[in-house]
C-alpha cells in the first residue's frame, strides 16, 4: 500500500477504541490530522489524503473494505493485534467508490491536502473539504432526471409541523408549514435521500413508520439548530433581507425552523456555503390533489409494483422530455396534481397551444436536447466548483437560447409568445463567458488553457515566459540593463 512521507506514518497506534491521548500511542502529526478531522465528522468515513490515495483507518477501513470489495491491510504488521487495520483508493477513483458508499446511505468526509506539498514547511496541512452524503453527492454523478432532496422537519404549536427540503445539486428549496396527519403523505411524495432533524424529536405514526420502512438516511443536529430565533437570523443573513416575509412565512414558523436548520447543514458539508440557494419556495399542500405512499403505489405512477423501476411505470411510459430540468418539473407536476381550476386552465391553454404550433414545439424540443443542465452548473458556479466544460455548455446553451425566444414569438399563439418574451436570454453572460473562455475548453484546469489569449496581458506574459524560455529571459535582461543602468 503506497504511503505518504516518513513522519506521517500512522504505525504506532492502537487497534480500536483509541484517542490522541491514549497512553499506548505514539501519535504522528499526519495522524493528530486524522483523529481532529475525524472528531469533527464521527459518523463519516473519513478518506484521509496521503499522497496518491484516499486511506481509511481502524473501524472506517473494517467497514469500508467489504463494501468496497478492496483490500484490508494494515499498518506496522509485526504489531500482531494492535496493527491498525487500513485500507486505500486511489485518488483519481475516489468518486466511483463514494458512490458506492454513498448509495448504501453511508456518509464520506473527504480529507484533502490543502496546500501544495513541495512548498509545505512539515507536515502537510490537511481539512475535510467536503462531506457527501446521500442527500448531497458528487456532482460528477451525471444529469439528475429528479429532485434528490435532504429534507428537514420541526414541530410547531397545535399539532403543526414545518418541513424544509433542498436539493443541493439545484438550489430547489420547497417549504410547507402542515399538519400532522399530512406528514407522513409529504415525506412519501418528496421521498427524501437524508432526513436531518433534532436529536429527541418524536415523529406522529404515519411519519415514524415511512422513516423505518424506507431506512432513510437520517442525521441528528442539535436541537439549539432549530430554535426559531437562530433558525430565522440565519436565513435572514443568508438571503441579506430584514424580514422573512417576503416569503409568505409568519415569524415563529415550525417551517422557518426547518429551514434554518437545512441551511446551516449545507453550509457545513458543502464548505464552498450555500450561495447557490436563492429563496425559498413556499407551497401549499392543500393546493394540489394530495397523494399519500399508498396512493402513488397502487397506482404505479413513480414504480411498478413489486419493485422500485420506473419501467412499467406512469411516468416511465408519459415522460418524453429532452431535458433533465424539463423531467425534474415534469415529476413535480405528477407528485403535485393542481386542483384550482384557474391553474389547470392555465394549463392546459399551454399544452393545447404547443400541440397546434408544430414547428415552435419541434423547434423549442430540438433546442432543449442540446442544452446543458443549467440549474446544476449554475449550483456549481456559485460554489465555485463548475469546471471550465461545464461553462462552456452554458456558453453554448445561452447562444441556442434566442431560437427558442423566436420560434415561440413565430407561433402566433398568445401562450406561447408570453412565454417567448418572457424567456431570460442573459446576454451580458454569454458575452463574458466569450470573451473570457478559449474555443473548446479542457475538462478542468491545468490540462491545457482555459482563458483566452489577450483577455489578460499578465497571464499572457507568463505563459509567454513559460514557453518562450531564454528568448523571455534575454528579453527581461535587456530591460533590465536599460532600466538600471547595470551592464553586466
Amino acid at each position: 500500500m503506497p504511503t505518504g512521507k516518513a513522519q506521517e506514518n500512522p504505525a504506532e497506534l492502537p487497534l480500536e477504541g483509541a484517542g490522541p491521548t491514549s497512553p499506548a500511542m505514539r501519535l504522528t502529526p499526519a495522524m493528530a490530522q486524522y483523529f481532529e478531522a475525524k472528531r469533527q465528522h464521527p459518523d463519516a468515513l473519513l478518506f484521509f489524503r496521503i499522497g496518491d490515495f484516499y486511506e481509511l483507518f481502524f473501524d472506517d477501513a473494517l467497514k469500508a473494505a467489504p463494501l468496497l470489495e478492496i483490500a484490508l491491510t494494515t499498518r506496522d504488521k509485526n504489531k500482531g493485534e494492535d496493527a491498525v487495520p487500513m485500507c486505500g483508493v486511489p485518488h483519481h477513483a475516489a468518486e466511483t467508490y463514494i458512490r458506492r458508499l454513498t448509495d448504501r446511505g453511508i456518509k464520506v468526509a473527504i480529507c484533502d491536502q490543502v496546500e501544495d506539498p513541495a512548498k509545505a514547511k512539515g507536515i502537510v496541512r490537511r481539512e475535510v473539504v467536503r462531506l457527501v452524503t446521500p442527500g448531497m453527492p458528487l456532482e460528477e454523478e451525471g444529469s439528475q432526471r429528479r429532485d434528490r432532496y435532504v429534507l428537514s422537519f420541526s414541530s410547531g404549536k397545535q399539532g403543526r409541523w414545518g418541513l424544509a427540503a433542498l436539493d443541493a445539486a439545484t438550489g430547489a428549496f420547497p417549504v410547507a408549514e402542515i399538519s400532522e396527519q399530512d406528514l407522513g403523505s409529504e415525506l412519501a411524495r418528496l421521498a427524501p435521500a437524508e432526513i436531518v432533524f433534532a436529536e429527541g424529536t418524536e415523529l406522529p405514526p404515519p411519519a415514524a413508520e415511512f422513516v423505518k420502512t424506507h431506512a432513510t438516511a437520517l442525521t441528528s443536529r442539535a436541537p439549539l439548530d432549530f430554535r426559531s430565533d437562530r433558525a430565522e437570523g440565519l436565513l435572514k443573513d443568508h438571503f441579506g433581507l430584514g424580514s422573512l416575509q417576503g416569503f409568505g412565512l409568519t415569524p415563529g414558523s415550525p417551517a422557518l425552523a426547518a429551514a434554518g436548520a437545512l441551511v446551516a447543514y449545507v453550509r457545513e458539508a458543502g464548505k464552498a456555503g450555500a450561495t447557490h440557494v436563492r429563496e425559498l419556495h413556499p407551497y401549499r399542500p392543500g393546493g394540489s390533489l394530495v397523494l399519500d405512499e399508498s396512493t402513488l403505489a397502487n397506482l404505479e405512477i413513480f414504480a411498478a409494483q413489486g419493485g422500485r423501476e420506473e419501467r412499467g411505470a406512469l411516468v416511465g411510459a408519459i415522460d418524453r422530455t429532452t431535458s433533465a430540468a424539463g423531467s425534474r418539473c415534469f415529476r413535480r407536476w405528477l407528485l403535485y396534481p393542481l386542483v384550482e381550476v384557474s391553474g389547470i386552465q392555465a394549463r392546459q391553454d399551454a399544452v393545447e397551444a404547443f400541440k397546434d404550433a408544430a414547428p415552435a414545439r419541434e423547434e423549442a424540443r430540438s433546442v432543449l436536447s442540446r442544452s446543458c443542465d443549467i440549474e446544476r452548473i449554475a449550483a456549481k458556479a456559485c460554489q465555485g466548483r463548475a469546471s471550465p466544460r461545464d461553462l462552456w455548455a452554458l456558453r453554448r446553451t445561452l447562444e441556442e437560447a434566442p431560437r427558442i425566444a423566436k420560434a415561440l414569438a413565430a407561433s402566433e399563439k398568445e401562450a406561447l409568445v408570453r412565454r417567448g418574451k418572457a424567456l431570460p436570454l442573459a446576454a451580458d453572460l454569454l458575452k463574458e463567458i466569450a470573451e473570457v473562455l478559449v474555443e473548446e475548453p479542457p475538462v478542468d484546469f491545468g490540462d491545457s488553457p482555459v482563458i483566452r489569449p489577450g483577455f489578460s496581458s499578465e497571464l499572457d506574459s507568463l505563459r509567454e515566459a513559460r514557453a518562450g524560455g531564454k528568448e523571455w529571459i534575454a528579453r527581461l535582461e535587456a530591460k533590465e540593463r536599460e532600466r538600471t543602468g547595470i551592464g553586466s
